[in-house]
This record gives structure tokens, C-alpha cells and sequence, in this order.
């Protein structure tokens, strides 16, 4: 439980060293960086050897992923909602911060659906066995194509305008 809750532990931290990257070199490199490391701890983590083959190492790998996912996704959320508050007018800027926290929620949600169908398919014993690392494997996919999509993005009006 406590390997779980590390992650979300060090997202302040995250959301204040990406909020200065942001600050500094742009919202869209914020966020390009917060995806890589997300992508990349999210790949090193289902690779991870098991507790049978490196004991305790095993363990410190996982929280020492479980700790640099938690800061990249931390870092992400401040970077996106100070990236979507940017855009477009200033009448609606409480409605487009809002995008960021449905989007959370929403991706926890089907994180969370998947992870019971799969779950339902293979059964808890294969799931505890080796089905975690799928999880953790479905999302390098996913984070290369938010790599690409922020390749795609132009960066917030309102930072080109200060700079």
C-alpha cells in the first residue's frame, strides 16, 4: 500500500520542478518532458525483475519508479491545466481548468475497467503473477502517442507573449 501511496506523495513536488520548467522554457516542453519520464518509469516498471530473482532490490525498483511516475504525473498536471487555462479567450478559463481533472478521473476510470477485464480473463493468480506488468506495458503505447501528440501542439499564446 505504501509502495502505492509514494507516487502520490512526490506529485507536489513534481507539479512545482515542472511548473518552473514551464515557467521557463515553455508549457509544451513541460509537457513533452512529464510524458517521456511518465512513459519511460512506466516501461522500466513492467520490466522490473521479480522479488525471486533480486529480493529487496526488486522493492526499491518498484518505489523508485512508483516515486518518479508520481513526480512526472504531477508535473503533467500542472503543466496541462496551466496549458489549456492559456488558450483561446479568458471568458471560459474555470471551464478549460476543469478539462484536466475530468481527463484524471476519467483515465483512472478506464484504468480501472481494464485492469478488471483483464483481471476477470486471466484470474487473480496469473494477475498477481505477471498480468500487473501488462498494465504497466499498455501504457508505453499510450505514452508514445502523447509524445507524438505534443509533438503536434503550438506553445500557449500567453507564454510566447511574456517570452
Amino acid at each position: 500500500m505504501m509502495i502505492y501511496a509514494s507516487s502520490f506523495l512526490i506529485r507536489p513536488l513534481g507539479g512545482i520542478v515542472m511548473g518552473r520548467v514551464g515557467d521557463r522554457l515553455g508549457r509544451r516542453t513541460a509537457l513533452f518532458i512529464s510524458v517521456s519520464g511518465m512513459c519511460l518509469v512506466t516501461a522500466a516498471t513492467a520490466f522490473l525483475p521479480s522479488y525471486a530473482v533480486a529480493g529487496s532490490f526488486a522493492t526499491a525498483g518498484l518505489v523508485l519508479c512508483r516515486l518518479a511516475q508520481g513526480f512526472f504525473a504531477g508535473g503533467e498536471y500542472t503543466a496541462a491545466t496551466a496549458y489549456i487555462v492559456e488558450q483561446g479567450d479568458s471568458r471560459h478559463r474555470a471551464l478549460r481548468a476543469s478539462f484536466s481533472p475530468v481527463a484524471a478521473y476519467a483515465g483512472t476510470a478506464i484504468a480501472v475497467g481494464i485492469f478488471t477485464l483483464v483481471s476477470a480473463i486471466i484470474g487473480a493468480e496469473s494477475m498477481a503473477a505477471w498480468g500487473w506488468r501488462l498494465m504497466f506495458g499498455l501504457g508505453v503505447p499510450l505514452g508514445l502517442l502523447g509524445l507524438w501528440i505534443r509533438t503536434q501542439i503550438d506553445e500557449s499564446p500567453e507564454f510566447l507573449a511574456i517570452e
